[in-house]
């Protein structure tokens, strides 16, 4: 879900949905005034899948939102499926 987030408390709520396995799966997007480094890694090691600072832009916002329920998608029909790029080593 998107939530607009003012206050620390929110990466401690952010902890918590993430720890309850009917809730951990949902994508949770910070959109916040907080934009030093040290709040965003605090979200993202929350468990939030983005971090937008303020102000936002409509089509930015609408856009990562429809990435981060499209990858919820793809783990949805292939659970090993983590978005992320595996290097592959050489040998």
């Amino acid at each position: 879900g998107v939530q607009t987030c003012a206050l620390p408390i929110w990466f401690a709520v952010c902890e918590e949905l993430k720890s309850d396995p009917a809730m951990q799966d949902i994508p949770i997007i910070f959109v916040t005034a907080l934009n030093d480094a040290v709040s965003e890694e605090r979200g993202l090691k929350a468990g939030a899948v983005d971090y937008i600072h303020k102000p936002i832009s409509r089509a930015i916002v609408r856009a990562r939102v429809e990435t981060h329920l499209e990858l919820r998608a793809h783990r949805a029909f292939a659970p090993g499926f983590s978005g992320k790029r595996h290097r592959t080593s050489r040998r």
